[in-house]
């Protein structure tokens, strides 16, 4: 007797819904989605207990008729594909016809739809996967889906829920993903009757942004518009040094299909790079369009990832995105040498070849309407230029009994700046050997003299890989260096770089090399120690590593600035202040950190009592 047998159609059905749907959000997601192929102007979430109990969505779609209705229980019944040529041409947000027939499987399920050309609707009701009634019945154009009692056939799944609070995170999450790729429609989220997100239809991204994901964020978002080739990479992306400790806040989209593609993170992480600290990620919204053949979209039940037909090129298209409008920031002095810092102003949505407004006084912004529970300080880099575009009135604020603008936890957030012209900066004290304190109108910054030399340093030295011989400084007296065997393999492999840097080294015998120039900005303390520190940094890289080059000049700046001597006078404050305006990201040092903060005025009076 064979021991293989064909499956029932109803265990079937609960293996293909353990794939798509893992948990409440998942089924959000995919009549979210049929709602948006269907062109619904406006959607409407309805949860209750996390999903467990109650998942309603409603649209104003084209709907179905009655045939069409019973048709969408079958398994791979739909109506966007009609050849196996038409899956490398998908557009639509589904497309395999296995959503509906897995969620009724597992759940019981009710579906009320009608179609502007009909004058009564359809109404079907199924209990895990097994059709129990069909009548007509009287509702709007458009379609109703509501689910009920999920995973109750199935105990095993039941229990592996999560808390009430953990699913609405992920339902709330998924919603805000969808409200960003689809600004012309309407969204609507409530969990047990309280509205969670509301956001109109036919809003600009900008907008959608603020109200969605917060003030505090929206104001340090830089816009970013670029194409190369069939590539197109636009959205928004978060100035130098404000980061999270993971992925979860750079939100990416494919021909406006939520997604998480390697190839777009390996883009950002090269835009950022010597920007932010290992570890951290900047917030993102980023969108990248091009021709469908050019991406497969069918390799994850869930349609979570993508794969593109050239990496390299998205890769390389986000990353000049992104980097163009970085550099931006700088192609005005944020304050002038001795004394003068940029104001900081509200974001505008101006478009990426202009200097982009952002926001920079860093702090807590005092609890509002929209931000109901208390924020810690941060600090994140000051200066910000101001945007040539014409005066964009702010956005308007979320309404008090939405939750858009603090939907999801974001972690520590700037503060508001206020607009202005240029400040001046008053220097009024040191802290330690390496702080210096300056007031400015709206509020104290703190600058890092040895993250400032350090970018200074790293940038220079940039430079000097571009030059035929870059400048150095001959020693009075060579310096004599004994290095062990690995060590000296490693200068070896290293010779040609280091000599392009501004050091000449040659070799004396064995082990044993002479050391008669380093480059110009290098102090003379300590040679022979921080050269064998060098090594050893280099020693760690993989020779295969992408960037060797600057990751190599980011540690040896480094190097150089810490084993500088620690006192910087006042007019040498004021020359290196000048000297940082220069550099293409004064904000951060080579390694990512700030090299300068900001507290605001209105964030010192909070803390001190004075401002409620």
């Amino acid at each position: 007797m064979s021991v293989i047998r064909i499956l029932p159609e109803e265990v079937s059905n609960r293996i293909a819904a353990g794939e798509v749907v893992e948990r409440p959000a998942s089924v959000v997601k995919e009549l979210a989605e049929n709602a948006l192929d269907a062109g619904a102007g406006r959607i409407a979430i309805q949860i209750q207990r996390g999903g467990r109990s109650l998942i309603r969505v409603i649209d104003n779609g084209c709907g179905m008729d009655a045939e069409d209705a019973q048709l969408c229980l079958e398994a791979h019944a739909t109506s966007k594909l009609k050849t196996a040529d038409d899956i490398s041409q998908i557009a639509t947000m589904g497309f395999r016809g296995e959503a509906i027939p897995s969620i009724a499987s597992v759940s019981r399920f009710a579906l009320q739809t009608r179609t502007v050309s009909n004058d009564v609707g359809v109404e079907l009701s199924v209990a895990g996967g097994v059709l129990e009634d069909l009548v007509d019945c009287g509702c709007a154009p458009g379609t109703s889906v509501t689910v009920r009692n999920l995973f109750y056939n199935v105990p095993a799944r039941q229990k592996f829920l999560r808390a009430i609070r953990t699913e609405e995170t992920h339902i709330e999450a998924l919603v805000v993903m969808l409200a960003l790729s689809h600004p012309d429609v309407a969204f609507q989220l409530t969990f047990d009757g309280r509205v969670i997100i509301d956001v109109h239809k036919n809003t600009d991204l900008a907008t959608r942004v603020h109200l969605l994901l917060g003030r505090d964020l929206s104001d340090v978002l830089l816009p970013v518009d670029f194409q190369e080739l069939a590539v197109r990479v636009h959205g928004f992306v978060a100035r130098p040094g404000l980061t999270r400790s993971s992925r979860k806040e750079q939100r990416t989209f494919v021909n406006g299909r939520p997604v998480e593609a390697r190839a777009i993170y390996a883009g950002i992480r090269d835009a950022y790079h010597t920007l932010v600290t290992k570890g951290r990620y900047p917030p993102v919204v980023l969108f990248v369009e091009l021709p469908p053949e050019q991406v497969d979209i069918n390799v994850h039940p869930a349609k979570r990832e993508v794969r593109f037909f050239n990496d390299r090129i998205v890769t390389q298209t986000v990353c000049t995105g992104v980097q163009r409008s970085l550099r931006a920031l700088v192609t005005t002095p944020d304050f002038l040498p001795g004394p003068a810092v940029q104001a900081p102003q509200a974001a505008t949505s101006s478009p990426p070849e202009a200097a982009p407004a952002a926001a920079g006084a860093l702090g807590v912004s005092p609890p509002g309407p929209t931000a109901p529970q208390p924020r810690a300080p941060v600090t994140v880099p000051l200066p910000r230029i101001p945007s040539p575009a014409p005066h964009q009135p702010d956005l308007p604020r979320p309404p008090a009994s939405s939750r858009s603008a603090t939907a999801l936890p974001v972690g520590p957030q700037p503060g508001s700046a206020a607009s202005g012209e240029l400040k001046a900066l008053t220097t009024v004290g040191r802290l330690g050997r390496s702080l210096v304190l300056a007031e400015g109108k709206d509020g104290l910054v703190v600058l890092d003299v040895r993250a400032a030399h350090e970018r200074i340093v790293f940038e220079r030295m940039l430079e000097g890989l571009g030059e035929a011989q870059a400048p150095s400084q001959g020693l009075l007296i060579p310096l004599t260096i004994d290095l062990t065997p690995a060590d000296s393999r490693t200068l070896g492999r290293n010779m040609q770089e280091l000599e392009r840097l501004g050091f000449a080294i040659e070799e004396i015998s064995g082990n044993s090399f002479l050391v008669s120039a380093v480059p110009t900005l290098f102090p003379n303390e300590n040679l022979h120690g921080m050269l064998r520190e060098i090594l050893d940094e280099l020693a760690e890289e993989s020779a295969k590593r992408k960037r060797g080059d600057e990751r190599r000049v980011a540690r040896i700046a480094c190097r150089a600035a810490a084993g500088a001597r620690g006192d910087f006078s006042d007019e040498e404050v004021q020359v290196l202040m000048a000297d940082l305006l220069k550099t293409q990201m004064p904000y951060t040092c080579p390694a990512g950190r700030p090299t300068m903060i900001s507290i605001s005025n209105r964030e010192l009076e909070r803390r001190f009592g004075r401002q409620l």
